[in-house]
């Protein structure tokens, strides 16, 4: 058991190495920080932050293969690539603690990530020859971690509220009954957004979605009817009716900041949505803090939910490469 750990932990390092040399290799041409999803280098010039997680891609790629003094050396800097990761926990939890983030569920994506990579450098530390080969029980074992461990970030993002003062608050649409009902989905979505207008987090709302044919109005049309029976005046609401997908509603909202120079959006959905709606706004040139909907019962089909935002997420996450 102790070797498959070991095994799992480093395939595990390998496959976090490329994800991390890939993702800065498709960043070049932007403007977005690579890194920002496990270990936080938005406050340090681009260059320099596409370059230090550049590094660590690569020795985290090498490391297996070194022997003697280098893998001492890959060691030690696996190591203090973890404590940073540590560190950058920490200011997170620092901020919930001082009440600047809403409390919440929070563990930090560089928290796991650090303990991983503190794992991995033990065990490169300790062990001076390179990485036996790979079994099929090892490689089945590393899939099933990687795959829990990106399920369970992607759902621990979602659940964390990031709230605070903003310009607007940006509600993505649901399904809309054949009578012209909201979803559950939908309306756990909107009167979330209507608790946080009505506590004064933003002063705007917008209501993004599309239509579908065989519902008597729009997403949108449906979400505003909500916002009204919640007291929200109709000069608060914007109505997004081209928002059919997720990226039409970011791009909306992006334009819509620019025209009225809105520095901060908050952006409202359920959970499992919530880390690709922040990629998709980082990557438009938003400043976005998220909130998911405060579900009043979990929906029928939300493991289907997850799965299919899983795959859209990934397929985000290595494609979408420029500012559209």
């Amino acid at each position: 058991m102790g070797r498959l750990i070991r095994s799992v932990v480093r395939d595990s390092t390998w496959v976090l190495g490329f994800a991390t040399l890939v993702i800065a290799f498709i960043e070049i041409g932007t403007d977005q920080p690579s890194g920002w999803f496990w270990l936080d280098l938005q406050r340090l010039d681009l260059r320099w932050a596409r370059s230090i997680m550049a590094t660590i891609g690569v020795g985290l790629l090498l490391a297996p293969w070194l022997t003697g003094l280098p893998r001492k050396l890959a060691a030690l800097g696996i190591a203090l690539v973890s404590i940073a990761c540590f560190f950058d926990a920490m200011r997170v939890w620092l901020l919930v603690e001082a009440g600047h983030l809403a409390e919440s569920f929070l563990l930090p994506s560089s928290a796991l990530v650090g303990a991983l990579l503190f794992a991995y450098a033990l065990e490169c530390w300790r062990s001076r020859t390179p990485s036996p080969r790979r079994s099929l029980g090892t490689l089945v074992a590393t899939a099933a971690f990687v795959l829990t461990g990106f399920v369970a970030q992607l759902l621990i993002f979602g659940q964390s509220d990031y709230r605070r003062p903003a310009d607007a608050l940006v509600v993505f649409g649901a399904k809309v009954g054949a009578d012209g009902s909201p979803s559950l989905a939908l309306s756990d979505r909107v009167d979330t957004a209507c608790r946080l207008w009505k506590e004064g987090w933003a002063s705007t709302l917008i209501l993004s979605g599309g239509r579908d044919p065989k519902a008597p109005w729009s997403e949108p049309e449906s979400m505003r009817q909500r916002c009204l029976e919640h007291g929200v005046p109709e000069s608060a609401i914007v109505l997004d009716e081209g928002g059919v997908d997720t990226l039409a509603t970011v791009r909306f909202t992006a334009d819509l900041a620019r025209t009225r120079a809105w520095s901060r959006v908050l952006m409202v959905s359920h959970d499992y949505h919530l880390a690709r709606i922040k990629m998709m706004s980082v990557r438009q040139g938003l400043r976005v803090f998220t909130v998911p909907a405060d579900e009043s019962r979990m929906l029928a089909r939300k493991p289907y939910f997850i799965a299919r935002e899983m795959a859209a997420l990934l397929v985000w996450f290595f494609t979408a490469r420029t500012f559209e």
